[in-house]
């Protein structure tokens, strides 16, 4: 909220390429707000069906981070290849 009110005042505009003070109260406010959510739906009420592809990417973090890299030229070729 904070990191808004710095933008719509026009003391400090969102810019995310140079991390400006609004933009990281902005996101980190974000990312407290979905915390608060998930904390919510999956501790609080106890649904909990839905957590394991989370969990899986969770437990092999690094694994998901290098395959994101190195399998980004083989999908999308396979995507978009041309019909025929």
């Amino acid at each position: 909220m904070t990191g808004l009110l710095l933008q719509w005042l026009h003391v400090c505009p969102i810019v995310k390429r140079i991390w400006t003070s609004s933009y990281t109260l902005y996101s980190g406010g974000l990312v407290v707000l979905l915390l608060a959510g998930f904390y919510a739906v999956i501790e609080r009420r106890g649904w909990t069906r839905w957590t394991l592809p989370l969990l899986v990417i969770g437990a092999n973090s690094i694994a998901i981070y290098v395959m994101s890299w190195t399998l980004e030229q083989p999908v999308s070729s396979a995507l978009l290849r041309p019909p025929g």
